[in-house]
């Protein structure tokens, strides 16, 4: 079986409303991940929204063709917070608020406007640059707070692709508060030198931390 249609496989298993974070520990992982999700919902006829923090999506595409993927996320409904460039279909601009509090306000207004009538796959790219910006421990907890208002929102399912060194050197590490959020947390990490997608927390007991979904790059039997 094809690599992608593991990874297919992955995406239909999963439910609306479930929160899964995807800690990339790979070169090009977030890419090949936003490429993959982007395009199942293509292939499956499911809206796709990216909410794109400082211009994370445009890194997303160069990484890509870097790759020699001609992605373009014309058919992807962003929400853009700050940044100059503008990837895909952009509906909503939000800019960076010095208080965590109004940028929460407008981007849950944005969304609202902005989703459709029907489900959806919400990707979110660059949160540890929010996590980054807003520091204190009372926006800490107003950030995290925000993600478990989408568990359980059967409107949608919530990707968070973040980098995990980047999130790491934090001066608050976002990472165990968020693992405990999600509904599934997903690796990327280099095996054999191609990017492996791994569990480390899932809906059933009979996944092993480190088990592996499917590469990311090629096709693998």
């Amino acid at each position: 079986m094809l690599s992608t249609e593991r990874v297919y496989e992955y995406l239909d298993s999963v439910f609306f409303g479930d929160v899964i974070l995807v800690e990339n520990e790979s070169p090009y992982g977030t890419a090949l991940m936003t490429h993959l999700i982007a395009e199942y919902g293509r292939k499956r006829g499911v809206p796709v929204y990216v909410d794109d923090i400082l211009d994370s999506l445009h890194v997303v595409r160069e990484h890509l063709r870097f790759l020699g993927i001609d992605e373009d996320f014309s058919g992807v409904s962003v929400i853009k917070t700050g940044g100059v460039k503008s990837i895909g279909n952009v509906v909503a601009r939000i800019g960076i608020e010095s208080d965590a509090a109004r940028y929460l306000n407008q981007h849950r207004e944005a969304l609202k406007e902005a989703a459709p009538g029907e489900r959806y796959i919400h990707i979110t790219l660059g949160i540890e640059r929010l996590f980054a910006f807003f520091e204190s421990k009372r926006e800490f907890y107003m950030m995290t707070g925000a993600i478990k208002e989408r568990l359980g929102d059967e409107s949608h399912v919530s990707f968070y692709i973040l980098n995990k060194s980047v999130v790491s050197a934090l001066r608050t590490n976002p990472i165990p508060e968020l693992e405990e959020i999600a509904t599934t947390v997903v690796r990327i990490r280099l095996r054999n030198k191609r990017h492996a997608l791994v569990f480390a927390k899932g809906p059933t007991l009979r996944i092993v931390d480190g088990d592996m979904i499917a590469y990311l790059d090629g096709s693998a039997r």
